[in-house]
């Protein structure tokens, strides 16, 4: 079984997400959130369900920053922005049996794939939290 897995090269988190997916016995096929070329559609159809302020990454710079405010912006001004700095997406997103998720939604993924052995001794917070500030 393959996930699709979109990340930030060289992040942490996204590191220990993917060793947590192949030890589950999952194959990846990972690609560079920074290096797609999106689009708004297909940027759109991974937040379809997931609320707006759940579709941004809290730790990108510009949001750090308050230069982007998730809360004042529109949805198709909130992708738009996405398409323009890949950096406020909050990664990873993946497809897992055709379903896009935002984020790494363990519970989720646990659902799609039953049978599969998850084995974490790490916290949830600990496999999902961005452990380093993030340089580009």
């Amino acid at each position: 079984m393959r996930v699709v897995f979109f990340e930030k090269p060289g992040c942490i988190s996204n590191s220990k997400q993917k060793k947590l997916l192949r030890n589950a016995g999952l194959e990846l096929e990972v690609y560079s959130l920074l290096d797609v070329q999106w689009n708004y559609w297909e940027l759109a159809r991974f937040f379809e369900k997931v609320p707006l302020k759940d579709c941004f990454n809290p730790n990108a710079p510009r949001i750090k920053s308050n230069q982007i405010i998730p809360s004042e912006m529109s949805r198709r001004e909130a992708i738009e922005a996405m398409i323009d700095d890949p950096l406020l997406i909050k990664r990873p997103l993946m497809i897992a049996e055709g379903r896009k998720i935002v984020g790494f939604d363990i519970e989720r993924l646990k659902a799609i794939y039953p049978l599969m052995e998850w084995h974490s001794k790490q916290s949830r917070d600990d496999i999902e939290q961005c452990s380093q500030p993030q340089l580009i």
